[in-house]
């Protein structure tokens, strides 16, 4: 989610697969499938061919669709009302009668926002209740923090994902130039701004960190023909604050929430167990992300054997998992 949202000026889009486990009453997200987009200004919504492969794709790991993400590309992950408007229509679609309950959630990343001085991306995760804001005519939403549980390793699986973004986008009218400056008088790139990010993200040793997001740089690198005018070291996974001295990130720093809701989510490989609060005012700003009919991240899968690929020129080893292309 945090790469795919690096890639476009304008909003992208996603969903999110898994299971949901009615006993425990627990909501596994198990894999993301980046999502194409059809565009309008600052609007997105799914190209419903891209929905269709999202499903099947699930459909063959024996997940269903649990939720959706989308980027603000430079601003805050606060949902706006027609955000709020399209997680109540598919929380209503994946009711249990039985039970009331919704197992849909929603995933806002901002990336770029300028008033974020920290290099790693905001994310709001998101579920709406059945509280109604009468000024606003809308359902109350509300924020959750999450529990990340970590693997040991990264599956050739996710670079392959890394991968098919790029191919995609680097033929993208609105791609973001990764090599300009983050923020004028800093000699940080966005692209630097990205592996920072994406570091936060990475939870294995410090030399298999260091590798992966210098395969990752390469990749971009050479996918988007940057030209880059200095050559950055990218720290490791356990480094959270820029060589700039730009602030870190803190769970704080999330979207102010208030009052309490409780709920129960987790992922295997990357996670949730969650209390939350309401999520503050929608945003007003025209966002949107409608779907044709979309926790966390793509989780590694178990391999039997090792193997050497090679995606744009860039070779990578790792244990070998179902291979996945989600942009043709």
């Amino acid at each position: 989610m945090d790469f795919h949202s690096h890639m476009a000026e304008t909003e992208v889009i996603g969903l999110l697969g898994g299971l949901y486990d009615e006993d425990e009453r627990i909501l596994f997200i198990l894999s993301v499938y980046p999502c194409r987009s059809i565009s309008t200004g600052l609007q997105c919504e799914m190209d419903p061919e891209s929905d269709v492969e999202a499903r099947y794709f699930f459909s063959s790991k024996g997940f269903v669709v649990v939720g959706w993400y989308h980027s603000h590309p430079t601003f805050e992950p606060n949902p706006s009302i027609r955000d709020i408007e399209n997680q109540c229509e598919h929380q209503s679609m994946f009711r249990r009668h039985s039970t009331g309950v919704e197992p849909f959630v929603g995933v806002i990343v901002s990336p770029f926002d300028p008033r974020n001085q920290s290099f790693l991306s905001k994310f709001q995760f998101l579920t709406v209740s059945e509280q109604l804001d009468e000024r606003l005519g809308c359902r109350v939403p509300f924020g959750f923090d999450r529990e990340i549980t970590r693997t040991n390793e990264i599956s050739v699986a996710v670079f392959q994902q890394l991968s098919e973004l790029v191919r995609y986008y680097r033929t993208y009218e609105h791609k973001v130039d990764l090599s300009k400056l983050l923020r004028r008088g800093e000699l940080a790139t966005r692209l630097d701004k990205l592996l920072q990010s994406l570091s936060h993200h990475v939870f294995v040793d410090e030399n298999t960190a260091r590798a992966f997001l210098s395969k990752v740089k390469e990749l971009v690198v050479r996918g988007f023909h940057l030209s880059m005018n200095h050559d950055r070291v990218v720290s490791s996974s356990t480094t959270s604050s820029s060589s700039s001295g730009a602030p870190s990130l803190q769970p704080s720093s999330l979207p102010p929430v208030s009052s309490t809701r409780r709920m129960s989510f987790s992922t295997t490989g990357f996670v949730m167990s969650n209390s939350s609060g309401a999520v503050e005012p929608p945003s007003t700003r025209g966002s949107g992300s409608a779907m044709g009919a979309d926790t966390t991240s793509q989780v590694t899968s178990r391999s039997e054997a090792n193997t050497t690929t090679s995606m744009d020129g860039v070779e990578v080893q790792q244990a070998v998992p179902e291979s996945t292309t989600p942009l043709q």
